[in-house]
């Protein structure tokens, strides 16, 4: 967007003006054709596991069930056999096309069925902004055995922390940890959400789980493998290739009073709950290769080492996390 604004600037130097056209609004119908109706299923894309139904025949709705919190986007039927977002509830008077338009069609690739994306959108400082992708795979349902979606049904809403990356890395400063999600109602397939990741996959057995969408453009890149693991009485979560590593809530052991020194380990950051430390100062002495970092319960950053003027005296939050990050050999005293 920012490379398309300034070849426009580029352009107008040289007297060539670029303009876009305003979404034009579609002629809609009350009833969703025939052959879309069988177009129902389980769709997925790289970053989220949706559910596409046709309620009545009247119009298609399209839910992610791996949000958070689950809402469907509507779409009517049109005359150009697309189909285009609405805003407001149906049988309503408020139920009028979506002012930033969308517009999808569904088209088959190389065996696979997929829904394709226009986007006729206005972008805060850049004026208008078109977007023509695929959008979502029809992947259906996942046959798995019942220990397998039960094992993965057990983790549903585990978090797991960052623990390899490196004491400087941003992702502590963004989002220390990802969380499972395993959608109801359908079997063998899960996301991980979090600062750091955003992924699909489906399982392969108790413990493996591998990336699935085959769609070109941005929604079907960097598919990702999980596994889950136990090391010395610790569950750990890490990825197909290694890069990232990350150990269950479940596994973190609480902070108490009697711990005056943490010793650092490289490519493993020591992760505490607050515990018995809840709203208690403590005084921290960080070597120079290492950091601190201090999460509210919302696993939001309240202290870092690196915040400028925050010094080492820092008051814990409650039910809150510490993690402990550097080289081996070095230790962090805790005062």
């Amino acid at each position: 967007m920012l490379t398309e604004s300034l070849m426009i600037s580029a352009l107008a130097e040289k007297g060539i003006t670029v303009t876009f056209d305003e979404p034009k609004g579609m002629e809609t119908a009350d009833k969703v054709p025939e052959k879309y109706l069988k177009m129902a299923d389980i769709y997925a894309r790289g970053d989220g596991i949706f559910k596409v139904e046709f309620p009545h025949g009247k119009y298609m709705g399209i839910t992610e069930i791996t949000a958070e919190n689950p809402k469907t986007k509507r779409y009517m039927y049109t005359a150009d056999d697309s189909f285009v977002l609405m805003d407001g509830e149906p049988d309503s008077d408020d139920f009028v096309q979506a002012g930033e338009q969308e517009l999808l069609t569904f088209t088959e690739r190389n065996g696979n069925i997929y829904i394709c994306k226009y986007a006729n959108t206005y972008a805060d400082g850049f004026g208008r902004y078109i977007e023509l992708s695929y959008y979502l795979q029809r992947v259906g349902e996942f046959n798995v055995s019942d220990s397998v979606q039960q094992a993965w049904t057990q983790r549903n809403g585990k978090k797991y922390y960052m623990t390899n990356m490196k004491y400087s890395n941003v992702f502590y400063n963004v989002s220390p940890c990802v969380k499972l999600n395993v959608p109801e109602g359908i079997n063998g397939c899960a996301k991980f959400t979090g600062g750091m990741i955003m992924k699909t996959m489906r399982f392969t057995n108790e413990n493996k789980a591998e990336g699935f969408v085959l769609m070109p453009g941005e929604a079907g890149r960097e598919l990702t493998d999980f596994e889950v693991f136990t090391e010395n009485g610790c569950e750990y979560l890490r990825t197909g290739d290694q890069a990232m590593m990350l150990v269950s809530e479940d596994s973190i052991y609480d902070l108490t009073a009697d711990i005056h020194e943490i010793a650092l380990e490289t490519g493993r950051a020591k992760w505490y709950k607050i515990g018995e430390m809840d709203l208690k100062s403590v005084t921290l002495d960080i070597p120079e290769q290492a950091a601190v970092y201090i999460y509210d319960k919302f696993d939001n950053v309240v202290y870092s080492s690196y915040m400028n003027g925050y010094g080492n005296h820092v008051t814990l939050p409650e039910s809150g996390k510490i993690v402990f990050i550097g080289e081996s050999g070095e230790k962090v005293g805790i005062g």
